[in-house]
């Protein structure tokens, strides 16, 4: 993590003061708190007292000539370093030539965009990839001044943001409590990574998903429905796929079920049909302990089956803590009302999902790639299903039999609740 004095040059140190999270970022362009959302301020002496000495050179006729000739910075934000604070400095523009704004807010603004302007610069902008980052660093302590000179009339960072940030899209690298970091945030262009110690998980209510152990230098990305609990990036698509899976035995479970059976066909590839067959040739081989293992180029088949203990009621408040009904609704709906108002005992289901949708093939195909910092991260290939269900029921108990409506009500009353926590 070592990179010498030149590399400690290039640092930006920024802080939150919602979560009181302290970044030492090597490229940054949002300036965005990846832990929740709100804005962050650069802390570095170095930046402020180069502001102020650009401030104090500031006098009337700067401002004059500048509101006057802004094209320059219109130029510059049109990089894509700037692309995710363009709005703010174009709120700057708009505050410069507005006459009821005070002067000492509008030599703020001169004196950041003297500095934006000016070829001579702590760090050149020609230096590919972090050339701009002194420059965006003095635009945002500039933003930050204005903003306590101003109070909160007029929202020069446009805080609302915050909602669109994704943090789905954040990499955390766990590293261990004693190693010592001379940067710990980078933003690429497709995702954000976040060396981040095992000490700060809980303080940043971050937890691993379901029983893992947490592994030193391990890359991992958020859940796509349960924010900032993490799943190993190398087994992401793997671990959602199965979490679906989950869900079919889990309702089943609850409805009654004595038994399921699941035959499951995985591939990498585009090449299962809408019937759950496979193109290509089978090859089948026979493992440890006479299990059973089909491939098909590059698919796997495998078999799951489970039993269930007796049933007497239908315990709906399980349902709660589902994340995956709502890609299949049409059959958990189906499945309910077939159970509840005619007491099914036999169910067969055949469904395919993939788990392509929830990460681009763009950004996996950048995160599998070296990034600037060497650091090597590798994303699981997506998963396409194809499953086919069957389930035995018990038969249903008396007193489930005369409570049918109320049972169907309490489940779509549940479900209502569910899919709003999901939704926000």
């Amino acid at each position: 993590m070592k990179r010498g004095n030149d590399m400690k040059k290039r640092v930006i140190n920024c802080k939150c003061d919602f979560c009181n999270i302290e970044l030492k970022t090597y490229k940054m362009t949002s300036f965005i708190c990846p832990n929740c959302g709100e804005q962050l301020y650069v802390k570095d002496n170095t930046y402020y007292q180069k502001l102020n000495s650009e401030i104090e050179k500031v006098n009337e006729e700067d401002i004059e000539a500048m509101k006057n000739d802004t094209g320059k910075i219109k130029k510059i934000i049109s990089k894509d370093e700037f692309v995710e604070i363009k709005n703010m400095i174009l709120k700057m523009i708009e505050l410069l030539k507005d006459p009821g704004i005070e002067l000492g807010v509008k030599a703020v603004i001169v004196a950041s965009f003297v500095y934006l302007i000016s070829p001579i610069d702590m760090i050149p902008d020609i230096i590919p990839g972090w050339g701009y980052l002194d420059d965006i660093a003095i635009i945002m302590i500039a933003a930050k001044i204005i903003s306590d000179m101003i109070g909160d009339n007029i929202d020069i960072f446009q805080n609302k943001r915050k909602n669109k940030t994704k943090m789905s899209m954040i990499v955390y690298s766990l590293v261990e409590d004693d190693e010592n970091l001379d940067y710990n945030y980078i933003e690429e262009k497709f995702f954000k990574l976040w060396f981040i110690k095992l000490k700060d998980l809980k303080k940043y209510g971050v937890k691993i998903n379901g029983d893992l152990l947490p592994k030193f230098h391990e890359n991992y990305i958020s859940h796509p429905y349960l924010n900032k609990t993490l799943i190993p990036m190398k087994n992401y698509d793997s671990t959602v796929a199965d979490s679906i899976l989950d869900e079919y035995k889990e309702f089943a479970r609850i409805l009654g079920a004595k038994r399921i059976e699941i035959d499951i066909l995985d591939s990498n590839e585009d090449n299962i049909e809408l019937d759950g067959s496979v193109k290509g040739k089978i090859k089948v081989e026979i493992g440890a302990g006479g299990k059973k293992e089909s491939k098909v180029n590059n698919s796997k088949q495998s078999y799951l089956y489970q039993e269930f203990g007796e049933f007497d009621k239908i315990h709906l408040e399980g349902v709660s803590h589902f994340m995956w009904i709502f890609t299949d609704m049409s059959f958990y709906n189906k499945l309910l009302e077939s159970r509840i108002n005619n007491n099914l005992l036999r169910q067969e289901h055949n469904n395919i999902y993939s788990t392509s949708e929830l990460i681009n093939d763009e950004i996996r195909a950048n995160i599998n790639k070296k990034n600037n910092l060497s650091v090597k991260m590798k994303i699981s290939k997506y998963v396409k299903r194809s499953v086919k269900i069957y389930i035995e029921f018990y038969e249903l108990p008396e007193a489930i039999k005369i409570d049918r409506e109320n049972i169907i009500k309490k489940f779509n009353e549940i479900m209502e609740v569910r899919r709003a926590q999901l939704e926000q």
